[in-house]
Formats: structure tokens, C-alpha cells, sequence
């Protein structure tokens, strides 16, 4: 018989300081199997842009081939338990941030498995968000009503050569963030899996708007 027992457990998470005063926050949420101080180096440029951006660690963690220790956000193994372990840990990360910076300009960002995980997160929240997705899937559980009638500003981006996500599939992610009631721009860019430089550009843009 399944039991279950909620305990505490220590989250990490890593902070970027602009090089002035902070006008807008960037939440990053990184991939399978990569840890989120190297994620946020992905992000140096926004430095200069008065961006404070906050890189959360996934929970969960294994050892990669190659012996390093790298995160993920779930399994299939008691998804849902891990889904709601996620989710109220990015809330509260959220909330004492937010409890401390000002700003009103609010983004989250996900990339490949972190995609997902930003839009279960993003799901939660009444105020319309700027949000950035880069070559990840929509979660098949989610559906228009799960945002209320919320718009948010999405903007997708897909590489042409990424061996994880196909064209097609990248198209499909499109319609599904369409079908959500979403707002969503869609960004193709010749590359791989990856953060691209025009990802990076719509940040600027967004930060400077």
C-alpha cells in the first residue's frame, strides 16, 4: 500500500544582479539533466539591462554519463506528487523574490523540459506575464480553462536542426500554446537546441520596454 509523507527539503537557487538598479525580474527555468548556475550563464548579456535574473533548481537529481550530478523537474514516477512539489516551491521562491524587488516587470523563461514546467507554473497566476519558451513541449493535462480566461505574451522559439524537437513538432507546440487561449508569437531559428541570440534579443526588447 501507498503511503505518502510530506517533509521539507532544502531548494537551491542562483541570482544574477544587474550591474544598476533592478527594473525588471527574469525567472529561468533550465532543461533535463543541466543545473541551474550553469543555465544562468546562458543570460550574462541581460547584466547591463537593469534584468535580476533568478535560475531555480530543479528538485530532483542523478548522475548524468558522464558522472556529473544534474537536475530535472519530474519523472513519470509519481508525476503528479512532483508537479505540486514544483509548483508550490517556484510559488514560494516567487513570493520572496518579489517580497524584496519592486518591479512590476515580471517574465518567466523555460527552456526544453523547462517549457513544461513554466507553463504549469504560468497556469497559476491571474496577471498576464511575459513569457519566453525555447524548443520544449506544452503538457498534454493542460487546457484553456486551466489559465482563466488569462492572456499571456508568449513567444516560442524552435531551432531547424534541433535533434530533440522536429519542425512539425515545433508547429504542433505552437497551435497547442494557440488552442490554450495563449497569445504566442512563434521565433524559428537556424540552429540546434539551444537559447538562441534572438531569444536573447526578445529579452532585451522586453527588459527595455
Amino acid at each position: 500500500m501507498l503511503k505518502k509523507l510530506q517533509v521539507r527539503k532544502t531548494a537551491h537557487y542562483y541570482v544574477q544582479n544587474p550591474t544598476e538598479k533592478v527594473t525588471s525580474i527574469l525567472y529561468v527555468l533550465h532543461g533535463y539533466g543541466q543545473n541551474a548556475d550553469a543555465f544562468l550563464k546562458e543570460f550574462t548579456i541581460l547584466k547591463d539591462y537593469g534584468v535580476l535574473v533568478i535560475a531555480p533548481e530543479a528538485l530532483s537529481k542523478f548522475y548524468n554519463k558522464k558522472g556529473d550530478a544534474v537536475s530535472n523537474w519530474m519523472t513519470s514516477r509519481n508525476r503528479l506528487d512532483e508537479i505540486a512539489d514544483y509548483k508550490q516551491y517556484l510559488n514560494q521562491l516567487r513570493e520572496d523574490v518579489e517580497q524584496k524587488e519592486l518591479t512590476k516587470n515580471i517574465a518567466f523563461l523555460g527552456f526544453s523540459q523547462g517549457v513544461s514546467t513554466c507553463l504549469r507554473w504560468l497556469s497559476l497566476y491571474q496577471d498576464s506575464i511575459n513569457c519566453f519558451l525555447c524548443s520544449g513541449s506544452v503538457p498534454p493535462e493542460l487546457s484553456q480553462g486551466d489559465f482563466k480566461e488569462v492572456k499571456h505574451r508568449i513567444h516560442y522559439f524552435f531551432g531547424d536542426d534541433d535533434p530533440l524537437l522536429t519542425l512539425n513538432n515545433a508547429k504542433t507546440q505552437v497551435e497547442q500554446i494557440a488552442s490554450l487561449g495563449q497569445e504566442v508569437t512563434p521565433h524559428p531559428f537556424k540552429g540546434s537546441h539551444e537559447i538562441s541570440e534572438s531569444c536573447l534579443a526578445e529579452l532585451i526588447n522586453w527588459a527595455q520596454a
